[in-house]
């Protein structure tokens, strides 16, 4: 049986009996991500997640815009049919003030 031996490794051995530091480096990357995988995902969340809050934010704020200015858009028009309104009052005052002076 095979249960008392360590395990062999697959990794060539220089000659001092170790393995090259490049090897060993690229031994810890699987498990360098297993440690970071949770902030990976955080990190992608929050990727997708603040551009879509973004978007929802100038989506109704750019609604409140719309709102506030069609209100002061339909104030204007009022104001300026009601100064049209008196200009005419007023040019036709003014000709039937001429008509009356003889």
């Amino acid at each position: 049986d095979d249960y008392g031996e360590p395990p062999t490794s697959t990794v060539p051995i220089d000659d001092y009996g170790e393995p090259p530091l490049v090897i060993l480096i690229l031994e810890l990357f699987p498990k360098l991500l297993k440690l970071l995988m949770p902030l990976l995902l955080v990190y992608a969340g929050i990727f997708f997640l603040v551009p879509t809050s973004r978007a929802l934010y100038i989506a109704v704020e750019n609604r409140r815009i719309k709102r506030r200015n069609d209100v002061r858009k339909r104030r204007a028009q009022e104001i300026l049919s009601t100064s049209v309104q008196m200009i005419d009052k007023q040019s036709r005052a003014r000709g039937k003030q001429a008509l009356e002076v003889v």
